[in-house]
């Protein structure tokens, strides 16, 4: 029924109706789920945030603990500080003296002292004294509790905790550790005590707090409290010990009448309680922020949503409103008066176009497969397609089948006797084709050419590492049959799986860079550089070239792969320890030389950091950074090189393409490249093959000078390159529908009618 005044919208409620279903399900799923992940995430961040803070304040009471401990070893083994040096009234001053030392170098020793058995006097910073003097003067120490005290101090036999009580309401108190003399061992001499103010433990406990109202309690194993902060809120520290748990965690307790939050966490080391103490409503008040922040969000997602859902009612119902409208005054003309067979023709139209440029776009990738190869083989053997993109796709839409399970890479450099003789290149470049794809038996190999290093590196994929020999013996023989040109390759180690290619491509470097030592040899196997252990005290030398020359390529996995090689080799070497120390010394060498000799101005190594290490695993752990921080900048180096390159190339044709000579070899002897590599580069910057690009620089060069001199056609033809005048003038009819002279006084015109 066709749609006017007298007829109700019904199809316009049930879009509205349908509309509305379909955003109310997933809205409200969504915004419960949401709801409840969202409160509960910000709880447990609550409670591990508190938990955090509190286990910040244990971390540093145990170091602090940590600290009196290390003193306390110190003073035991310090000659200076024996019962005999305090016997002797020269020796005890300077006893005395060191004392006063340590009490200095430490922040958190507020007194100390030193007792020996069979003795009544103990020894402080301020001189000897008996132990009721000393605690009653400095301390203000009851009779009675210096006895107990003093009892404590006699039957110590370990590491010992004494809280001294406060005598006054406003006197601070104080906790002492007492040590027996010498520590760690059984028989005892004596006994050094450190008193530490309880301020050290509230200064730390204050962090917790903040700007919050709560508690906080340190107690030691036996549950005596050792500290305590209070920050607007008076708690008892006997109750809080009664409710808080015994292990680590969050609970909620009611305390005088009102709940409480307690965060409780445990030392392993001392054994010690760490307790927080906070309202329940202020410690989860951050939950009530959030619900009233979310229910907003919410509100205001469910207003646009309606919105929205009356926008794509009207928007959907209003076409067909129109076409209903539309109907209804075709109606009204003749029978056989019928417009749809046109509009479906324009649709059939439109896909038949679509399929056309589906097809040409077809064409295009074709024609751009070399260039998608080349890139594909490229990142593979710099390790940087792994994880990132779905590689057997990729593989198979250019072509390349690795169907075996085994990878090695060869890398192969052409030696010319001459730069001038074409012979030599017309041989490389046949060499080049060769190796592009290679089959033998099992084994395929795809190659990619090495700009920068002047070379072809090839992906071998084969069923079994022994097979590798086999392969190369085979390249090498056709090479030889074919090419009368002497060769070097480089063999990197076999891996399992694409993943690890780039260690054989770094290895396949580092076998032609270490290719001096082995002149008498074209082929050279990355295991065939490392001198055998027995014969030298130093680490294998495919070790230093494989740094080397991942540090070249800046691949970082590899260089710091082959740094933890190194370093687990020099762990299990049976040397003497200076002799270690001079290999650590070389390493060193290596990494400071590098950055020198590639021509690198930053500064990427520390020397006093690094030559400062203690241990093998301390070194290797200070060289990291400088090795990442070098690949980094290598691969920069790199791109950058390349990106020098490709503007260098566009430069060359852009200053030579008025000469008739140029052409794509003599592009590629420029820059001593590949014919197809050049190819390839110009394609993949213009979309043009060279010659479509040099001819449309030389058009673009023939309308300019066209336009702007008054020379003749002829003598503008031969500037450009071309020789054959009558040829480029067929040439440039079909390129730009005119003949030269005919374009010249179009513009002519042009320009006479402006005037």
């Amino acid at each position: 029924m066709l749609w006017n005044k007298k007829h109700k919208p019904k199809l316009l409620y049930k879009y509205f109706i349908s509309y509305l279903i379909i955003f109310l399900i997933p809205f409200l799923t969504i915004s419960l789920v949401f709801y409840q992940m969202s409160v509960n995430n910000l709880r447990d961040q609550i409670i591990q945030s508190n938990i955090d803070k509190v286990e910040q304040v244990r971390d540093l009471a145990d170091s602090r603990k940590k600290e009196l401990s290390e003193i306390a070893s110190r003073i035991s083994f310090d000659h200076r500080l024996t019962p005999y040096m305090f016997s002797q009234p020269y020796h005890s001053k300077q006893a005395i003296e060191e004392l006063k030392t340590y009490k200095a170098n430490s922040s958190i020793i507020d007194e100390l002292y030193m007792y020996f058995e069979d003795r009544s006097q103990i020894y402080t910073t301020i001189g000897t004294s008996t132990l009721p003097t000393f605690m009653e003067k400095t301390y203000h120490m009851a009779d009675s509790e210096v006895t107990n005290y003093q009892t404590t101090l006699e039957e110590v036999a370990g590491e010992t905790v004494y809280p001294l009580p406060a005598v006054e309401n406003d006197q601070e108190r104080v906790i002492s550790y007492l040590y027996p003399l010498p520590v760690g061992n059984p028989v005892h001499y004596g006994t050094v005590a450190f008193f530490v103010k309880e301020s050290t433990f509230t200064q730390m406990s204050e962090r917790v707090l903040g700007d919050f109202e709560g508690s906080m309690f340190i107690y030691n194993e036996q549950d005596d409290l050792i500290a305590s902060t209070n920050n607007g809120l008076s708690l008892d520290a006997d109750i809080v010990r009664q409710v808080a748990p015994d292990n680590s965690g969050v609970t909620e307790k009611v305390a005088n009448e009102e709940q409480y939050s307690l965060v409780t966490v445990k030392s392993e080391e001392s054994g010690w309680s760490f307790v927080t103490a906070m309202p329940t409503a202020q410690f989860y008040s951050k939950m009530d922020s959030l619900r009233t922040t979310i229910i907003t969000i919410l509100s205001a997602i469910a207003g646009i949503g309606f919105l929205f859902i009356i926008i794509m009612t009207i928007q959907q119902y209003r076409p067909i409103r129109r076409l209903a409208q539309t109907v209804q005054v075709k109606q009204q003309r003749e029978e056989d008066d019928r417009k749809y067979q046109d509009e479906l023709e324009g649709i059939q139209e439109s896909i038949q176009l679509i399929n056309k440029d589906k097809e040409q776009l077809n064409e295009r990738l074709q024609g751009q497969q070399p260039l998608i190869k080349e890139q594909l083989l490229q990142r593979l053997l710099k390790g940087k397609v792994q994880h990132r993109f779905n590689i057997g796709e990729y593989l198979g839409e250019t072509g390349i089948a690795f169907e075996k399970p085994y990878f090695f890479v060869l890398i192969t450099v052409f030696h010319e006797q001459s730069e001038e003789d074409n012979l030599e290149r017309a041989y490389k470049e046949k060499g080049i084709a060769i190796l592009e794809e290679m089959k033998y038996g099992q084994a395929k190999g795809y190659s990619t050419e090495l700009v920068q290093d002047h070379a072809i590196a090839t992906i071998v994929n084969i069923s079994e590492p022994d097979a590798a020999k086999q392969m190369v013996d085979y390249i090498s023989s056709e090479l030889n049959k074919h090419i009368p040109l002497s060769c070097t390759m480089g063999v990197g180690g076999t891996y399992k799986g694409i993943e690890r290619l780039n260690r054989s491509y770094i290895e396949a470097n580092a076998t032609l860079e270490s290719q001096a030592f082995h002149q008498d040899r074209n082929i050279v196997f990355f295991e065939d550089l490392n001198i055998p252990v027995d014969e030298v005290f130093w680490y294998p030398t495919d070790k230093q070239a494989k740094l080397s020359q991942s540090l070249k390529q800046g691949d970082e996995v590899v260089a710091l792969e082959t740094l933890q090689d190194i370093f687990g080799y020099l762990t299990e070497l049976e040397v003497p320890h200076h002799l270690i120390r001079c290999i650590c010394f070389d390493i060193i060498n290596s990494v400071i030389k590098f950055p020198m000799e590639m021509g690198l101005q930053k500064n990427f190594v520390d020397i006093q950091t690094i030559t400062s290490f203690k241990s093998l695993d301390d070194l290797q752990q200070r060289l990291e950074k400088p090795i990442a921080l070098i690949c980094r900048e290598m691969e920069k180096q790199r791109e950058n090189n390349n990106n020098a390159l490709a503007n260098s190339i566009l430069q060359y044709i852009a200053e030579n393409f008025h000469s008739h000579d140029i052409s794509l070899e003599e592009t590629a002897k420029a820059f001593q490249l590949s014919s197809s590599y050049i190819s390839r580069f110009i394609k993949e910057q213009t979309g043009n093959t060279f010659t479509k690009y040099v001819w449309n620089l030389r058009n673009e060069e023939f309308k300019k000078q066209l336009v702007e001199t008054d020379k003749p056609i002829k003598e503008i033809v031969l500037d450009i390159g071309y020789v054959d005048v009558a040829n480029f003038t067929r040439k440039f009819k079909r390129a730009e529908g005119v003949t030269p002279g005919q374009y010249r006084q179009q513009h002519f015109n042009q320009t006479e009618a402006m005037d």
